[in-house]
């Protein structure tokens, strides 16, 4: 209130913004809504950027904020409602791992193993997803004690390969012995 009727009306004709922190908020939620009408899904990638044509909005690390910012309680009851209307991804890496998985067991069911090639992409139809490094990645998270007992227990009931050399090198034995 200390601000006077003349400043502000020079402020407003500049065109002023009283509300950035509401201004972010819906030029993020304008470019996710774009985002998702475009590519049929809410699955915003951590370094993705949305280009209008006039100008860019680096819609990853907004879709992270409004995550960190709802953990930490400081994302309103409405805006969590819109953003969940529009299908937003709260759990990203949940998401990922099940997607993941998916992928993983129509794998499975067509052709009868989990030996994934670490090149093997999976393709939907409607996107391609690369079953292949994402297996690696397990693999990896496994040895770093990064992925849950949880997920190894599911993976292992998949009869995943946690070890594709040694499984190489075993079926490569038996077939030589078997020539032998």
């Amino acid at each position: 209130g200390q601000l006077s009727q003349e400043r502000i009306a020079a402020l407003d004709a500049l065109g002023f913004d009283w509300d950035p922190l509401e201004t972010d908020f819906q030029l993020g939620l304008s470019a996710f809504t774009r985002f998702i009408k475009r590519e049929g899904h809410a699955r915003v990638h951590r370094s993705h950027k949305e280009n209008d044509g006039q100008s860019v909005f680096v819609l990853g690390f907004w879709c992270k904020s409004r995550r960190k910012d709802r953990k930490s309680g400081k994302l309103s009851p409405e805006r969590i409602a819109a953003l969940d209307a529009l299908g937003f991804d709260w759990d990203p890496l949940e998401t990922d791992f099940q997607f993941g998985l998916s992928a993983l067991t129509n794998f499975v069911e067509r052709e009868g193993h989990a030996r994934v090639p670490y090149t093997h992409k999976e393709n939907d139809g409607e996107q391609v997803f690369g079953l292949g490094k994402w297996c690696s990645d397990r693999r990896a998270a496994r040895k770093t004690g990064k992925l849950s007992a949880e997920r190894i227990a599911v993976l292992d009931a998949l009869g995943f390969d946690w070890d594709p050399l040694e499984t190489a090198f075993q079926l490569g034995l038996s077939a030589l012995t078997q020539f032998v």
